[in-house]
């Protein structure tokens, strides 16, 4: 081996130049930022929903529907019945005419502001088929956070979270897998 040569062959000797040893410095590759896989706004298609049964053609996303049957069942076995339904998934334009019919400024007023708070399209948790609204518990057309006395709501209280769906802490009707 010659004096003051590279030891490893497959790189470059500097010995003796007055080449910059940083040009060998590479960077590592920076990573991809994943897409997420429902989109931008977060919005689900029919297909990727299932019917809950019982529920009169209400749907849910297909992912979240065995752990809302498991809640269903839970209740049945507990004498409570968590039928009716009055909404599940719904697509942007169902949405939309929600917000028109709901909302001072469809386009522009806070989800608070309408009557009931409705979320701007795009934001929805019934886009995204993680919510579920349960029919004739403590409904009203503004916020009612809880509804004491009421089985149904009792129940949910106590047990939902069991089964990954959590209230809206404005509304007692409306549970979702994210609280949202």
């Amino acid at each position: 081996m010659v004096d003051g040569a590279n030891e490893d062959p497959t790189q470059p000797s500097n010995v003796g130049s007055k080449e910059d040893p940083a040009q060998y410095v590479t960077e590592a590759p920076t990573p991809s930022v994943p897409t997420p896989p429902t989109g931008s706004t977060g919005t689900i298609t029919i297909d990727k929903t299932s019917e809950i049964p019982g529920a009169g053609g209400i749907r849910i996303a297909t992912e979240n529907l065995a752990a809302f049957n498991a809640m269903v069942a839970a209740a049945q076995k507990d004498g409570i019945n968590l039928l009716p339904i009055s909404s599940g998934w719904r697509d942007p334009q169902q949405q939309i005419a929600l917000r028109k019919k709901n909302c001072p400024d469809w386009q522009n007023s806070p989800s608070s502001a309408c009557k009931p708070p409705t979320a701007k399209p795009g934001t929805s948790n019934h886009e995204k088929g993680n919510a579920v609204d349960f029919g004739t518990m403590c409904y009203a057309k503004g916020t009612v956070p809880s509804c004491p006395g009421n089985a149904r709501w009792e129940w949910l209280r106590k047990n939902a979270q069991n089964f990954k769906f959590y209230q809206l802490p404005s509304e007692a009707w409306h549970w979702s897998t994210t609280g949202g």
